[in-house]
């Protein structure tokens, strides 16, 4: 999931509990930064809710960097970052573009 988003439910949440709740919840209890976009919460049951997360890797790489900085593994430090795809490149040509309208009854072209 190069530069993607990495889709999480966070499940049985109390009923009537709201994006922006998720959100400071989130930055609060552990510094992950979202957005409002980002975060759905439905409730789906009598009982409880889910919340449907987005983070994108621009949020995700910060956390990472944040909690496992001084956490070696095999002897070294490490930094994350984000992973940037080269996108493939499609060109096209047109020469022409032939467009028929239809016609009604009397063979009129309608627009």
């Amino acid at each position: 999931m190069p530069g993607g988003t990495w889709n999480i439910v966070i499940n049985n949440l109390a009923r009537g509990t709201t994006a922006e709740e998720v959100i400071s919840w989130l930055w609060e209890s552990m510094g992950l930064e979202l957005l409002p976009e980002n975060v759905s919460v439905k409730d789906v049951h009598s009982e409880h809710a889910n919340a449907m997360l987005f983070i994108p890797a621009k949020a995700l790489v910060p956390l990472l960097n944040r909690y496992l900085c001084d956490q070696p593994i095999n002897g070294r430090l490490v930094k994350f970052s984000q992973w940037q795809s080269k996108k493939p490149e499609y060109r096209v040509t047109v020469d022409q573009i032939t467009v028929e309208f239809p016609t009604n009854r009397n063979g009129i072209r309608k627009l």
